[in-house]
């Protein structure tokens, strides 16, 4: 069909806002037999568009510490430390 010209703006009918765009971080993602991850431990503003990536990232990394423990058949909490390092430096 023929191209329509959209409407014009005539009114706003409500005030204008605005989110700056900002980054948290805890300043330690672990603590004896403790470990935070997603938005326990971070948070980014949503039109960043990298919450839900950080969030998996830390699972993962925290399934890997986590795993290495049990596959050594050790403490769970033990490379928690390792958790904390890596969390540190990609987040």
């Amino acid at each position: 069909g023929p191209f329509l010209t959209p409407p014009s703006v005539e009114s706003i009918t409500s005030p204008q806002f605005a989110f700056p765009l900002s980054c948290a971080q805890v300043s330690s993602y672990t603590a004896p037999r403790l470990a935070l991850a997603g938005d326990a431990a971070h948070s980014v503003h949503p039109m960043a568009g990298q919450g839900l990536n950080l969030g998996l990232q830390d699972a993962a990394n925290l399934v890997d510490v986590v795993g290495k423990a049990h596959d050594a058949g050790m403490d769970l909490a033990l490379f928690l430390d390792e958790y904390e390092t890596s969390r540190q430096l990609q987040v």
